[in-house]
């Protein structure tokens, strides 16, 4: 597993409403649906002009109606020149993220007698709604998510716990690219926080995926979210890299 092949599995696992792939670098669109998702990837194997940079994302993005957005990562020379050249220019950082990796060489699929089965294999529209509402988020933006997720054409599987009165309490999903599979969407609700839901949906979606052949899981955590980081060290994750966002706002 290596960056690029990671890079590449995530766009596929959540695709962007629209993106231009240009040589400086990937444009991804998701409207309003998420605002770090709606950035400029720059192709770090090329040299970069940072004022060439800026002002093709500026471009992009004021057509948009939106603030021009740099997504940045480690394991290239010249990101601390763009870094700082995007920092001048008066991107300030919006959030860090790091992307932690797991071998499932290893991993052993465990079998379940379905005495806990709180759990279900979800549609996709019923599996955003339930996300939705786990994480809070404006129910208006469930359109844009069930036409993003709807365009991945890879294996996947998505994944709801529910309580005794159906209503969901954790959730996540996994995409299957080339051997690497990504787990995205991992949220619990307020009242079912620290009740091993996390751990839970992890691991199922770890057998999913090794039963279907994957040999590497990857996912992405928030950097401010400690909990959630030390949850994945605990199932075997480790770091890989980390990237963050510039934005102009």
């Amino acid at each position: 597993m290596n960056i690029i092949k990671i890079e590449q599995a995530s766009r596929f696992s959540w695709p962007a409403l629209e993106e231009q792939e240009l040589p400086i670098g990937i444009f991804r669109y998701t409207a309003e649906a998420n605002h770090c998702s709606s950035s400029l990837a720059p192709n770090l194997e090329i040299r970069i002009d940072p004022d060439e940079l800026i002002a093709q994302t500026e471009v992009f993005f004021a057509e948009k109606n939106l603030p021009p957005t740099v997504r940045l990562r480690e394991g290239s020379p010249q990101i601390s020149s763009l870094d700082q050249s995007l920092s001048l220019a008066g991107y300030d950082l919006d959030a860090h993220f790091s992307v932690m990796v797991l071998n499932l060489d290893p991993y052993e699929a465990e079998s379940h007698s379905g005495a806990d089965k709180d759990w279900h294999y979800s549609h996709l529209n019923d599996w955003v709604r339930a996300w939705h509402c786990l994480r809070k988020r404006d129910q208006r933006l469930s359109l844009i998510h069930r036409v993003s997720l709807a365009r991945v054409t890879d294996p996947c599987c998505f994944l709801l716990f529910q309580d005794h009165l159906s209503r969901p309490v954790a959730s996540g999903f996994a995409v299957l690219y080339k051997g690497a599979l990504g787990i995205h969407g991992i949220a619990t609700s307020k009242q079912s926080r620290r009740k091993g839901y996390a751990t839970r949906a992890v691991n199922q979606l770890l057998q999913w995926g090794k039963r279907n052949g994957a040999e590497w899981a990857y996912l992405h955590v928030d950097s401010l979210n400690i909990a959630a980081f030390n949850l994945y060290t605990k199932l075997g994750f480790s770091e890989m890299y980390k990237y963050w966002y510039r934005v102009r706002h």
